[in-house]
């Protein structure tokens, strides 16, 4: 069934933003919570993983990491949508398991007390290493090999990576994960994707971060 106009102008709205809530769009555009939400089941959506939930996407909007998250600016999403399945995925899957202050950083939000929840609820195993807990999969298999990793010694870090400096470090590494995802997009195209991400950069800085790495990038003037 096709959208009503109402729920028609619902999508627009959120076609020209990546990232609302639901009063956002009611207030712009005087319509009723039921509408906004229709149009939005209607279409498939994705709910913010912090932030109360309280942030909507459509659901091409993410363009989702390796680890299945996408932030716009701090409002995070996650493939796994909600914040309990997205940490007992990572830390499911992680080699070596993980810390709350680990996944905090990775997720930009406080999980410790939700990470000893679903510890006392058996759904992931929790041991001590030191003065912090590492979480880690419930079951033997992938346990064992988590820990073994986790117990290994530290290699010696490797040389930092010298980046542009007259270039913001988030701004720098923004443009490599996008050559990553468009390797063959234009210095134009590839701030259009940038833009939706709620990243701001010209073309001349995507030039700037490519002959500071050596990429030899191939674009037309």
């Amino acid at each position: 069934m096709p959208p009503t106009p109402r729920q028609a102008a619902v999508l627009d709205y959120f076609a020209r933003r990546p990232v609302a809530t639901l009063d956002q769009v009611r207030s712009s555009l005087s319509v009723s919570h039921m509408t906004v939400f229709r149009a939005l089941k209607a279409h498939g959506y994705y709910t913010s993983f912090n932030h109360n939930a309280r942030y909507y996407a459509l659901r091409q909007t993410p363009r989702f990491d390796a680890r299945g998250l996408w932030f716009y600016r701090t409002i995070g999403f996650s493939r796994r949508r909600t914040l309990p399945d997205t940490v007992l995925s990572l830390a499911c899957e992680s080699a070596a398991g993980a810390t709350a202050a680990e996944l905090s950083g990775l997720l930009r939000t406080p999980v410790a007390n939700l990470l000893a929840r679903l510890a006392q609820q058996g759904l992931l195993a929790r041991r001590r290493q030191g003065r912090q807990a590492v979480y880690l999969a419930p079951d033997a298999p992938r346990q064992g090999p988590q820990w073994q990793r986790r117990c290994q010694p530290e290699q010696a870090p490797a040389a930092p990576v010298a980046l542009p400096a007259h270039l913001p470090v988030p701004l720098v590494l923004a443009v490599l994960q996008e050559w990553v995802r468009s390797p063959e997009a234009s210095p134009a195209q590839l701030c259009r994707s940038l833009r939706g991400r709620g990243v701001a950069a010209t073309p001349q800085q995507a030039r700037d971060v490519a002959d500071h790495f050596l990429l030899k990038k191939s674009w037309a003037p």
